[in-house]
């Protein structure tokens, strides 16, 4: 594993995963809202937002969190793992209020500049997930099967599975 990418809804524990994955292989951690917000909640030009996450791709070894439908693709074919993070969207609803409201006082950002919000569109987003992006990312790793390791963890119980056996065979 020297290239891993964890996808799924906002709330499954991408960032959190992606952070003891980073711990115990040693490889750096990629949160790509880190790179892609700019202050203020402002998106970056498309063209240069593709030139920064080539720059982030090209490297030997990574691990890379995050969403961006519009690049998933070419995240999955520079990866050689790629980690699907399948919750429920009622949990991942959940765990994202409850981490908002864990970090309401502390002004945690999600980019510089970016405080850490849960409004409507958020909540939106994540219900609507399996509708609008859980089937083209499934159908997406249906290509990958072949050619990448591929590891779809529904549970917190897989999830320390998976850390386990990464512990044992890095």
């Amino acid at each position: 594993m020297e290239r891993i990418l964890i996808i799924g809804c906002c709330g499954a524990g991408k960032t959190t995963l992606a952070q003891k994955l980073g711990t115990l292989l040693k490889i750096e951690v990629v949160n790509l809202d880190r790179h892609y917000w700019k202050p203020g909640w402002v998106r970056p030009h498309s063209d240069d937002w593709e030139k920064v996450l080539r720059t982030l791709l090209e490297k030997e070894q990574w691990i890379m969190d995050g969403n961006y439908r519009r690049t998933l693709e070419m995240r999955m074919s520079y990866a050689d793992t790629i980690i699907f993070l399948d919750h429920g969207r009622s949990v991942c609803l959940w765990r994202a209020i409850t981490k908002h409201l864990r970090h309401k006082n502390i002004q945690k950002e999600v980019a510089p500049g970016c405080p850490h919000k849960v409004d409507w569109e958020f909540v939106k987003w994540i219900w609507q997930y399996p509708k609008n992006s859980r089937l083209r990312e499934c159908a997406l790793l249906d290509q990958y099967k072949k050619t990448k390791s591929i590891h779809i963890l529904r549970t917190q119980k897989d999830i320390t599975a998976f850390l386990a056996h990464t512990i044992i065979t890095p």
